[in-house]
């Protein structure tokens, strides 16, 4: 019987993982996959790092900076959309889920870690969710991650960008990842249009404010910063 179960949870590990590197692979697009690890990116970028952190166990917030004494993240609406309980009372799927910044560390070598307090803000059809997040280790680093800046210039035809989250293509350990210097990593359209989710796999049911770019992404990915890889914002 011993002997039995172990087969069985060998093959069930075996289905799991064939599982999980199908879904993996499947979202990528083209012969060429040009995100890596953020250790291997350009000294530039590695300042970039501190301000990503990763929402439960499966997507991407970014870190902007305090207000008011209070700490403010950005993800999208799907990883924190509102619900309504038994009671017809409405909450945030988010609300006390655990949040942490993995490649910001203290000198003990442990990362920033906190909540989400609450999730104050959403506009559905930008698939924005504006998070209020809590530090609980954040006395033992000598101060905040540095935040990430939002921009308020329009995007052009051509703009190269950077992207970096914890998507699982090829990314066998969870790992930060970044696509830096790709050709395709750039606006390819700025046509900004109200349409439907073209993930095949799990669309949203909603229509999403949208333009045309070429880096790369995969779940995980979600609620991940979009930048202009000259300014960083």
């Amino acid at each position: 019987r011993r002997i039995f179960l172990k087969q069985l949870a060998i093959i069930v590990f075996i289905f799991s993982f064939y599982s999980f590197t199908t879904l993996a692979q499947s979202y990528q697009i083209g012969e060429f996959w040009s995100k890596k690890h953020i250790f291997k990116a350009s000294n530039s970028s590695q300042v970039l790092k501190e301000a990503v952190g990763e929402v439960g166990a499966g997507a991407t917030l970014f870190y902007i900076g305090e207000v008011n004494n209070k700490y403010w993240a950005i993800t999208n609406n799907h990883v924190c959309p509102n619900k309504i309980n038994s009671s017809n009372q409405t909450y945030n799927k988010c609300d006390g889920q655990w949040i942490k910044f993995f490649y910001y560390k203290n000198k003990r070598g442990e990362p920033l870690e906190g909540l989400i307090k609450s999730v104050p803000l959403i506009i559905k059809n930008l698939d924005f969710a504006l998070l209020e997040i809590t530090f609980d280790n954040l006395e033992s680093f000598d101060r905040a991650p540095k935040h990430l800046k939002l921009s308020s210039q329009k995007t052009f035809l051509s703009q190269e960008l950077i992207s970096l989250g914890y998507g699982i293509n090829n990314n066998e350990y969870g790992s930060l990842m970044i696509e830096e210097d790709s050709f395709d990593c750039q606006v390819l359209s700025t046509d900004n249009r109200l349409i439907n989710d073209p993930d095949t796999m799990n669309p949203l049911k909603y229509k999403v404010h949208s333009f045309l770019h070429g880096c790369d992404a995969s779940h995980g990915d979600s609620g991940s910063p979009i930048l202009d890889r000259n300014s960083h914002e």
